[in-house]
């Protein structure tokens, strides 16, 4: 698939994720509040959360605003897989129309980044985002969405050379305070209150 294709295709499926005609089926697929089955958000995957989601979030942000890009107040997470998917889009249609414009350099910019986030971000979670989004969902529109995720995350990750993960990546375990640990900072105990 080339880079023009990429693009089409990254920004075809980040709109399944805002489409308004589809919030039943996501409210069906997702529930009310983040799925801590099949959570839609990149720092909800892998490992202990201790201060790795700050860190992810800072690293994602810094992608964005290397590019000239910054979220939109009221919208998705910055590691929302609908956002890491634009972001994907517009890496590719960058590379596609600097090499439209026979400007290797530009070209060559956006291939390496988004080569980079594919391999620190995107591929690292999403395809096994995916899989239990087609199993989660069992039937309609996100059943072809998340096909069609590991199809073109994988398709780009080979064609950048960036391995993916081996096997199922699974959703981070939430951190839950020792029994009578204050809930806010984990101490044992409550602080007393001050006179």
């Amino acid at each position: 698939m080339d880079a023009a294709a990429l693009s089409e295709e990254y920004w075809t499926l980040a709109l399944a994720f805002l489409d308004p005609a589809l919030e039943e089926e996501r409210r069906r697929v997702f529930g009310h509040i983040m799925s801590a089955d099949c959570p839609p958000c990149e720092t909800q995957w892998g490992g202990t959360q201790t201060f790795r989601q700050a860190q992810d979030l800072a690293d994602i942000a810094g992608f964005y605003r290397a590019f000239g890009l910054e979220a939109a107040a009221g919208g998705e997470r910055l590691d929302h897989i609908a956002t890491e998917l634009e972001f994907a889009s517009f890496l590719a249609w960058k590379e596609a129309s600097a090499a439209a414009a026979a400007e290797e350099e530009r070209a060559a910019i956006a291939r390496d980044a988004r080569r980079r986030f594919i391999e620190e971000h995107l591929g690292r979670w999403a395809p096994s985002f995916a899989a239990r989004l087609a199993k989660i969902a069992g039937r309609g529109p996100y059943v072809d969405v998340a096909r069609r995720i590991r199809a073109a995350i994988s398709a780009d990750a080979d064609a950048l050379g960036v391995a993916l993960p081996a096997g199922e990546v699974a959703p981070a375990e939430p951190e839950i305070p020792a029994e009578g640990a204050c809930f806010e900072c984990g101490v044992p105990g409550r602080p007393e209150a001050a006179p």
